[in-house]
């Protein structure tokens, strides 16, 4: 994946918060994603201004005991998040 690259939220993707969980919903596709912590922070540093690897910079700071794992984790989570219709990445 290119971490230059700059994931947003995509159009008509609802947001719904549940404890440490988030459901996104595609309302143009009717389908819905079930997100786990993780996930749940990549999705909501998706703003279009940020790119991936300053997304994975971000989290290694908040979270330093899993700095090692963050590339691999944050790349997953964009590529469900892209699969799925909730993000677009430019």
């Amino acid at each position: 994946m290119d971490l230059s690259r700059r994931p947003r939220h995509a159009d008509g993707v609802r947001f719904h918060q549940f404890d440490n969980e988030v459901l996104l919903v595609h309302v143009e596709n009717a389908t819905g994603i079930l997100l786990n912590e993780t996930a749940s922070l990549v999705w909501l540093l998706c703003d279009g201004a940020r790119s991936a690897a300053d997304i994975i910079e971000l989290l290694r700071d908040s979270f330093p005991v899993a700095a090692e794992r963050l590339p691999s984790e944050v790349e997953d989570a964009l590529r469900l998040l892209s699969a799925h219709g909730a993000i677009e990445i430019e």
